[in-house]
């Protein structure tokens, strides 16, 4: 039975048992390009293996940790991991970042994931979140969206709080944000991944604000929450224990695919539009311009322009400024000038006008920090 000598249409799947056509009976190049029918190959069919970067969510696998590896929860802070905002009140919690046991594969191709250490509390009014913001609100105008990720506690019952919020920015008169209810996740003692699927509201005749960059969509992860935020946590109430979390991620559609993995570098780069700290082992690394009697100049540029004009912080550990050999005394410094690429660092010393001079760090001697 050749190729011509079958009607057109003669073979369909329904005329196919199950597994009857797989990849060991097909020929080398049997299935081309040219053979594959528009919109035959679809996001569920491919698992998300075409769809290139898809995750919402920036260090959903809690790679990075550049503030610290663990840190106590506080209201609207960034306390440990990237991108990961926390808020406690009358719940005290600590948010570290953990590494998964080498080898397991319980969570597959997973090194570490987040650790929510609440403690016990009984007010209507206590609560303990972490919550993710991502930039842009209109992204998620009327959008379907599925959430996943991978959790446990230490104590099977203990509940997880899902609650999507559309954010309209700051600046001028935006728009109140509006909360999609809660839904909760009942976990295990055991590592077990979690969907949860819906959809954003329309944000037609919404304003949004006038401060660049500022609008935000939201998935927020309550832990405790007392009864007067029942309809936000989905009822979790009052809960007190030990919250594991890896592999977050948030996609457009019903279904959820693959962690999308990225790496280090990547997740990084993307953490620092929002948070970066520099300048260690910065050892004649950088070069100062003494045009004044009093004042040494250069321009540090972040590792990447940042959402906004970022607050800088300065420190002063480990430093030295060079002129013409001598080490000279800093009694001073001032960030100036500063935009989203980078500012002025200003050093403030004697004597050094006329010349060019070297700056020594060993440690960060800077923080930008333009979160949501």
């Amino acid at each position: 039975v050749s190729t011509a000598k079958l009607a057109d249409d003669a073979v369909t799947s329904a005329k196919l048992g199950a597994s009857a056509v797989d990849s060991t009976a097909l020929a080398s190049n049997a299935v081309t390009t040219a053979k594959v029918a528009d919109g035959a190959v679809t996001t569920a069919k491919g698992g998300g293996a075409f769809n290139g970067r898809r995750n919402y969510i920036i260090n959903g696998d809690f790679q990075i940790a550049q503030r610290a590896t663990s840190g106590s929860s506080g209201n609207g802070t960034y306390a440990s991991l990237d991108r990961w905002k926390t808020w406690a009140g009358s719940a005290a919690t600590v948010f570290s970042k953990q590494d998964h046991t080498v080898g397991q594969t319980d969570v597959p191709q997973a090194s570490f994931y987040a650790r929510a250490v609440v403690s016990a509390n009984s007010a209507a009014g206590a609560y303990s979140t972490i919550a993710q913001s991502i930039e842009n609100v209109l992204l998620s105008n009327s959008q379907q969206m599925t959430l996943s990720f991978y959790a446990k506690a230490s104590s099977a019952g203990l509940k997880v709080g899902i609650e999507p919020i559309q954010n309209f920015g700051t600046g001028g008169s935006p728009s109140s944000r509006v909360l999609i209810a809660g839904t909760a996740k009942t976990l295990t003692t055991s590592w077990a991944r979690y969907t949860h699927t819906f959809t954003f509201g329309s944000i037609s005749g919404k304003s949004i604000g006038t401060a660049a960059d500022s609008s935000n969509f939201e998935i927020n992860f309550w832990l405790s929450g007392g009864s007067d935020f029942n309809a936000r946590t989905g009822s979790i109430g009052n809960q007190a224990g030990t919250f594991e979390i890896s592999h977050v991620q948030l996609e457009n559609g019903s279904t959820a695919t693959p962690f999308e993995n990225l790496s280090q570098s990547e997740t990084l780069l993307l953490c620092q539009r929002y948070y970066n700290k520099g300048g260690d082992s910065f050892t004649y690394g950088q070069v100062f311009s003494c045009n004044t009697v009093s004042n040494a100049y250069c321009w540090v540029r972040y590792p990447q322009q940042m959402r906004a004009a970022p607050s800088i912080t300065l420190t002063s550990t480990g430093q030295a400024l060079y002129v013409q050999g001598s080490s000279r005394s800093i009694s001073n410094r001032v960030p100036q000038n500063g935009d989203r690429v980078g500012f002025q660092y200003n050093l403030v010393v004697s004597g050094v006008a006329g010349n060019a001079g070297h700056f020594d760090a060993t440690a960060p001697f800077y923080v930008a920090d333009a979160e949501l």
